[in-house]
């Protein structure tokens, strides 16, 4: 009688969907207080926060694959993600991802109040409300948790702004790209060809790197950001 063959292994490359479904799990785990978003606990890059992953999706990877993925192929590309910036930005305050450095121009656009860390954490986090300018509303304020040493006690650094409801209404059902229609990780794949996102990242970088050879404007450069962005938008959504 023949011994049973071991199921195959799974693919060391990890797919797009597998991507996605990484993304939408990470998201998932954001906690909303009713004041403020909170500092993870447990990280992606941790193997303990992939085990209810695992057992809900039946994901056949292991949890050190997972949280090494994470480590060393998600996180630094997340500024070059398919994903709002407004949700980048709390992925990177939440996580404590390193902010790539072309990335920080575009999060002080929307949220001129931050701290970064040595290690380009973000520490603190306030951003504008979309509707601001018209109701005049107070931004909101994203602040890291601590802990006081003496009763372990969660204690505030500074006393935060109500949640616009809008806002979280659009941060805690689902990181859209555009629209509610949308999954949070385009596919970026047809019937004849892929879009590499590395590639993609790598072309914005190597423009931007020129960009700042010609000008250090504070005016020109967050604007070719931007461009920049809606370019890779549209490329994301025609080849779906």
């Amino acid at each position: 009688m023949k011994p049973k063959s071991k199921p195959p292994s799974p693919s060391s490359t990890f797919s797009y969907e597998e991507d996605e479904k990484m993304w939408e799990y990470i998201w998932n785990k954001v906690k909303f207080s009713e004041r403020c978003i909170l500092k993870a606990a447990v990280r992606p890059n941790q193997w303990s926060f992939w085990n209810p992953y695992i057992e809900k999706n039946g994901c056949k990877r292991q949890p050190r694959g997972l949280a090494t993925h994470f480590r060393m192929k998600m996180a630094p590309n997340l500024h070059a993600a398919p994903m709002s910036k407004r949700i980048k930005a709390i992925l990177y305050f939440v996580y404590s991802i390193p902010v790539d450095s072309s990335f920080l121009p575009i999060i002080r656009a929307f949220a001129p109040d931050i701290q970064i860390d040595s290690n380009r954490c973000l520490t603190r986090l306030i951003i504008k409300s979309k509707h601001e300018e018209d109701t005049k509303q107070k931004p909101v304020l994203i602040e890291e948790m601590v802990l006081d040493k003496s009763n372990h006690v969660p204690i505030k650094l500074e006393e935060p702004f109500v949640v616009d409801k809008v806002e979280r209404v659009m941060f805690a059902e689902s990181p859209m790209v555009n629209d509610r229609s949308q999954p949070l990780l385009r596919s970026v794949r047809n019937q004849h060809a892929q879009i590499s996102l590395d590639m993609i990242a790598e072309v914005r970088n190597r423009t931007f790197d020129r960009i700042k050879d010609i000008t250090d404007s504070e005016h020109v450069i967050p604007l070719f950001q931007k461009a920049m962005d809606d370019v890779i938008d549209e490329i994301l959504a025609g080849s779906n």
